[in-house]
C-alpha cells in the first residue's frame, strides 16, 4: 500500500523533511539555515537514511524508513497481544489490520511522514510496559515515548497514556517506577535539545 509513494515522490510535508535533511548533511543547521516546525527527530532520521542510501536518491531511503516503521508498527500489536495472551488468528487479523490501516495511501500519502515512526515507537512502548517489570524496562518505556515525541508531539497522549498503563501494572512501587519512566522520557529530549543548544538554535 506504501508503494505508489515510492515512483510518485514525496508529498509536501515529506519534501521538507528531506530538503532539512539533506541541508542537514551539508552542514546546515534545522531550524537556522533551514526552518520547519517539527521537532527534529525527522530531519535526523531523514539525514540518517540519506546518509546511508543516498546512492538510491534522497527519497528511497527515507521511504524504506517508512516502510520498516509500518511494519514495525504492526510487528508491536502481535507483540503486544501476545502479552496479553492473545494467539491465533485474531492476533494476526489485528496486526495486519493495523499495518493496513497505517500503510493506505490517504492516511500515510505513500511515506515520508513523521507520524509512522514516532506510532511504531510508541507501539514498542506499549509492548514493554505489558512486560514484565524491571528498572531497565521501565527507563526503555520512557525512553520510546521521549523518542516519539522527537518526530512528533501528536504522539504526546498515546506516550503519557503508556506510561499511566506501566504505572499501574501491578500498582505496587509506582513512585519509584515514575521516576525511572520519567528518566527514561527525558534522555532523550534532554539529548536533543543539548544538541541545538550547541548549535545556538534553540532561540529559532
Amino acid at each position: 500500500l506504501l508503494a505508489p509513494g515510492l515512483p510518485i515522490g514525496p508529498s509536501l510535508d515529506a519534501a521538507v523533511f528531506s530538503h532539512v535533511g539533506g541541508r542537514l548533511l551539508d552542514g546546515v543547521a534545522p531550524y537556522l539555515g533551514a526552518w520547519d516546525h517539527k521537532p527534529p527527530g525527522i530531519y535526523v532520521a531523514s539525514a540518517a537514511m540519506q546518509a546511508a542510501l543516498g546512492w538510491l536518491g534522497p527519497w528511497t531511503g527515507e521511504w524504506l524508513l517508512s516502510l520498516a516503521a509500518t511494519v514495525g508498527l504492526g510487528a508491536a500489536v502481535a507483540a503486544a497481544l501476545a502479552r496479553l495472551q492473545v494467539i491465533g488468528w485474531p492476533r494476526m487479523l489485528a496486526a495486519v489490520g493495523a499495518t493496513i490501516l497505517a500503510s493506505h495511501y490517504l492516511l500515510a500519502l505513500g511515506g515520508g511522514l513523521t507520524e509512522p515512526p514516532a506510532t511504531a515507537l510508541a507501539a514498542w512502548a506499549l509492548v514493554l510496559a505489558l512486560g514484565p517489570v524491571s528498572r531497565v524496562r521501565e527507563v526503555g518505556i520512557g525512553s520510546l515515548v521521549g523518542l516519539s515525541v522527537l518526530f512528533s508531539i501528536q504522539l504526546l497522549p498515546a506516550g503519557l497514556a503508556v506510561v499511566a498503563l506501566a504505572l499501574v501494572l501491578p500498582p505496587s512501587g509506582a513512585r519509584l517506577r515514575t521516576g525511572t519512566v520519567a528518566l527514561g522520557f527525558a534522555a532523550p529530549l534532554a539529548g536533543a535539545a543539548a544538541w541545538l543548544a550547541l548549535m545556538g538554535v534553540l532561540p529559532a
